[in-house]
């Protein structure tokens, strides 16, 4: 459904449509408990927001940047009231059971800085894991190391985050749930480099096909911004795997363009 709206706002040229497909998107997502896909469709209209601030600042600041220093900021506002509007939700049962559940292994809804740490915990020790070998990594098999899950589970509670970390002290098994976690702890840092370079070819997508200022950038910034999220916080499932080789697709062609126009100017 999310990305039908995302076409959908994508083939219009009206802003007024193509911001309430978007809010529409974004508050479907909020009450499914797809907060992350709610906040990513916050993230798309900062960016429209942004594609208004485009003209150079006195010649100080270029289009690109001040592309990215707007959006970043919008969407950094946008996810504190979204934080702050779902745990309203769940506090006044709004949402199913286990939107609670989930609230509460994330801090209760006291911050939403601790909701994201609560709600991808496992970097607190794939992290560690990962830089005790940086450049060759453990290879395919699961890692077995007590040792980090206690020390990771410590942090989690001295942040407050007790259902989190009590939660991970019954394995000791690395997790992950990354897809540049689980390529640099596998492949070492050749496995981080590729999905450095996959994330720097998604962000310049972004960047080109705002500052063009082309009427379907809502479809590219979204798959953009979707790759890069998917990439830091979920693992390389199927679904992951389709969409990312749309964005690449996208990006490459974008990118492509880009460097056609830079030689015709």
């Amino acid at each position: 459904m999310t990305i039908l709206l995302v076409l959908i706002a994508s083939a219009t040229r009206s802003v007024i449509v193509k911001t309430i497909v978007l809010l529409a998107a974004a508050s479907a997502n909020l009450m499914q408990d797809f907060r992350s896909l709610a906040l990513l469709m916050g993230a798309v209209m900062a960016f429209g927001v942004a594609r208004f601030c485009l003209r150079p600042m006195a010649g100080v600041i270029s289009r690109a940047a001040c592309l990215w220093v707007v959006a970043v900021a919008l969407a950094g506002t946008f996810g504190y009231a979204l934080a702050k509007l779902y745990a309203t939700l769940v506090g006044g049962g709004y949402l199913d059971e286990q939107a609670e559940i989930r609230l509460e292994l994330q801090g209760g809804g006291s911050s939403p800085l601790l909701m994201l740490l609560g709600g991808r915990n496992e970097i607190f020790y794939s992290l560690r894991a990962a830089l005790e070998h940086p450049i060759l990594g453990y290879g395919t098999e699961p890692i077995y190391a007590p040792e980090i899950i206690e020390a990771g589970s410590t942090q989690l509670l001295n942040l407050g985050l007790d259902q989190a970390a009590l939660s991970r002290l019954a394995t000791s098994t690395v997790p992950a749930h990354s897809s540049i976690m689980s390529s640099w702890l596998e492949a070492g840092i050749l496995g981080l480099l590729a999905w450095v370079v996959l994330i720097a070819l998604g962000l310049r997508s972004i960047t080109l096909v705002n500052t063009w200022n082309l009427p379907i950038w809502v479809l590219p910034t979204f798959t953009g911004l979707l790759m890069i999220w998917t990439a830091t916080f979920s693992p390389f499932g199927a679904t992951t795997r389709f969409l990312t080789a749309a964005t690449l697709t996208w990006a490459l062609w974008i990118a492509s363009n880009g460097q056609s126009k830079a030689k015709g100017a």
